[in-house]
């Protein structure tokens, strides 16, 4: 379970990276997120992926799955590797304004993009591609098939 008070609290800091921005795409494990603010961490890009799933394989999910809806602005707290969890991610409109830092830095277009596609979820995305070619391929040899049995009969 969360500890109460993500972004109400000091506590709010303890995340490697602390962004505000506002959620473009909405994925099965990566989120697209603008980001307007950073509130602690460096190089990072305009538009990030956050990992909104810490479960292993395409189709799992966890728990403490961050949910994410797009158009909304959030203020998102991001490990090492740009992943997140709902104990760490809380509406903009809902933080204690008193905790925004005195210095806000602005994301850098040379900085990291966040968080990648493992090749696991690669193939699973693109799975379907692989089946409509498999059944092209059958369909396409059942046809040549057939056509050369005529040629014979002739």
């Amino acid at each position: 379970m969360c500890a109460a008070g993500f972004g109400q609290n000091q506590d709010t800091y303890q995340v490697d990276k602390l962004v505000v921005g506002t959620v473009i795409e909405v994925g099965k494990k990566l989120d697209l997120v603008k980001v307007e603010q950073v509130w602690k961490g460096d190089q990072i890009a305009p538009e990030i992926h956050v990992r909104i799933s810490g479960a292993v394989g395409p189709f799992a999910h966890s728990e403490d799955d961050a949910i994410l809806v797009a158009g909304n602005r959030y203020l998102i707290g991001l490990g090492s590797d740009y992943s997140t969890s709902m104990c760490t991610v809380a509406l903009y409109s809902d933080i204690d304004p008193k905790l925004t830092p005195r210095s806000v830095a602005s994301p850098q277009v040379d900085g990291e993009l966040g968080a990648q596609q493992s090749l696991e979820e690669k193939i699973f995305d693109n799975i379907w591609l692989l089946f409509v070619g498999l059944v092209g391929l059958i369909a396409f040899f059942i046809r040549l098939t057939i056509v050369r049995r005529r040629k014979r009969m002739q």
